[in-house]
């Protein structure tokens, strides 16, 4: 779980393992990645219009990161306090995975 300030505007990182069917790792950076943010409680699934558009991080030894800036400023997603579940989607051909991947707390 993570908490940021409601005035604050930064990443919001998920790590990504990725494999193929064989169990053999795969680069997901060329799919496209969507994180969504859904009020606690309840804990709604999201629908077409709650996905916003990720980007990819990668770290030198094959991790890898959805990430979505969130916060007031820079085009970030602009959340107000609570808790949220964090979603990621990852469309790729023919697969579109779709998990619940943690929380984030919006703070004072």
């Amino acid at each position: 779980m993570a908490t940021q300030s409601v005035l604050s505007t930064r990443y919001c990182q998920v790590r990504v393992l990725a494999t193929l069917p064989d169990g053999s790792p795969y680069n997901p950076t060329a799919d496209t990645v969507q994180l969504a943010f859904m009020s606690k409680p309840p804990d709604n699934v999201p629908g077409s219009g709650d996905w916003h558009a990720g980007s990819w991080a990668t770290i030198g030894n094959g991790a890898y990161f959805a990430q979505c800036l969130v916060g007031p400023n820079n085009g970030g997603v602009v959340l107000t306090e609570g808790a949220y579940s964090v979603w990621v989607r990852i469309i790729d051909n023919p697969e579109v995975p779709t998990e619940p991947v943690g929380e984030l707390t919006i703070s004072p």
